[in-house]
């Protein structure tokens, strides 16, 4: 799915949370009880400029004021995930365009998802023969929140996991194994939401999206997980993770028919092991190590494989590896 598809998807729902989280004041004046719908068949009527590839989500939601005036209003989004020198003047556009169509209350909203901290553009201005216009919008930047790590952390909003997993991103961008880790215990999480399935289906897949692993590492990531939901019976992410458990045997036969010797399928079981270890309890004694690459029998390794996705601790792990080295 494009980059727009995750977006779009996860606003539409849980627009409620993501209005509360990013633009509060907007929130506290609109009547939830009353509903809200999406327009996005009616924004594309408009949006005659979308180019192919442009790295930019729009969104356009029905709904009413709380204080009755004007009762009716559209809610635009605009979600920009790199620096754009016409984002502004875009902005613009998109709003004159509603209004003059829709002849009602419009609101236009940015939320500014890039990795650039000086800059945010909340104005779009401009001047010709003393002829003046000034259109200021509301803007959030996602780069802020990381002000708010513990808000975040303790937050139940699905939006406040979310931001947490975009801005994870940028912090281990030089580190893939802890990336892996955060990962893993995020979506890990979702087993213990207090959410419908559908709606913890959506967060596991943005998450997914979002904070990406080297191959290898996301092969062994949905390994775990597959493991995780046939120990907890978690059905509701079968379709999803066993695609990439599939995906791992299948990389996992085709190495092994190239390595064609014992000794290249046993330093393959021995990086699994260490993997999803790392994955799930982040640094490993030297002796665990040690311990995993010095295993010769196959059936070792497939059992150690199993242990380290159901150990409760990697001391709970070194005991198993005890024990079966000594059998």
């Amino acid at each position: 799915m494009a980059e727009d598809g995750f977006w779009k998807e996860t606003i539409e729902v849980f627009f409620e949370h993501f209005m509360a989280l990013y633009f509060p004041n907007v929130y506290a004046g609109i009547d939830w009880s009353a509903g809200f719908r999406s327009r996005d068949k009616e924004l594309s009527k408009i949006n005659r400029d979308n180019k192919t590839g442009s790295r930019f989500v729009d969104k356009l939601v029905e709904v009413r004021r709380l204080d009755g005036d004007e009762a009716l209003v559209l809610v635009h989004i605009e979600v920009q995930s790199q620096r754009d020198s016409d984002f502004a003047r875009r902005m613009w556009t998109y709003y004159y365009r509603l209004v003059d169509r829709y002849k009602c209350g419009v609101t236009s909203l940015a939320l500014l998802a890039d990795s650039d901290p000086g800059w945010r553009p909340d104005e779009y201005r401009h001047e010709i023969f003393g002829c003046r216009l000034s259109f200021h919008y509301p803007m959030t930047k996602l780069l802020d929140f990381q002000a708010r790590i513990d808000e975040l952390q303790s937050s139940s909003s699905p939006f406040a996991l979310l931001t947490l997993a975009l801005l994870k991103v940028d912090e281990t961008a030089d580190d893939m194994a802890e990336r892996g880790h955060w990962k893993l215990q995020a979506m890990r999480g979702l087993y213990y939401l207090d959410a419908p399935q559908t709606q913890k289906r959506q967060l596991l897949k943005f998450i997914d999206w979002a904070v990406r692993l080297p191959d290898e590492l996301d092969r062994q990531l949905h390994t775990i997980l597959a493991h995780s939901e046939e120990d907890r019976k978690m059905a509701y992410v079968t379709s999803f993770e066993r695609i990439g458990l599939e995906r791992g045997m299948k990389q996992g036969l085709e190495q092994g028919r190239e390595q064609g010797l014992e000794q290249g399928r046993l330093q393959e079981a021995h990086e699994n092991i260490l993997v999803a270890l790392n994955l799930r309890f982040g640094s490993i004694p030297q002796s665990v190590i040690d311990g995993v690459t010095a295993q010769k029998d196959m059936s070792v390794c497939k059992e150690l494989f199993r242990a380290s996705v159901r150990s409760k601790s990697v001391e709970g792990f070194a005991k198993t590896l005890k024990q079966l080295t000594q059998a």
